[in-house]
């Protein structure tokens, strides 16, 4: 009696695994398109590989799959922080409104003294 082979298709392997694989990456991908912290025109790539490694007698092969991604990743973020020569460290939010008495006060002397416009060189 001789076997009855059916021909091989990517939706056979490991039950159809490997497509589900790919599947998931793929939503994987669009979820990164769609992620606004990612460069909007950087190339997302999904690799499925497949080797065959088959046996001294050539009667079977083992067959590996697997899938890999690359994706960009976040796209380099950016904040103002404010800085005093007093001795109070810390950050503040950029959209928090400060004024230039704010950030100069010093606690240990009180208010800052006067403050020189480097442009104009007014003071106030």
């Amino acid at each position: 009696m001789t076997n009855q082979y059916e021909k091989l298709d990517l939706l056979a392997i490991a039950g159809g695994e490997a497509v589900k694989q790919v599947d998931f990456r793929l939503a994987e991908a669009i979820e990164n398109c769609l992620d606004p912290n990612t460069a909007p025109d950087a190339v997302r790539k999904i690799t499925l590989t497949l080797v065959l490694k088959p046996s001294a007698d050539r009667e079977k092969a083992e067959l590996i799959y697997k899938v890999e991604t690359r994706f960009p990743g976040d796209a380099p973020g950016m904040d103002m922080v404010a800085i005093s020569r007093n001795k109070k460290q810390g950050y503040v939010p950029a959209g928090r409104q400060m004024d230039i008495e704010e950030l100069l006060a010093d606690d240990e002397h009180g208010p800052a003294g006067e403050i020189v416009n480097l442009e104009t060189g007014e003071t106030t």
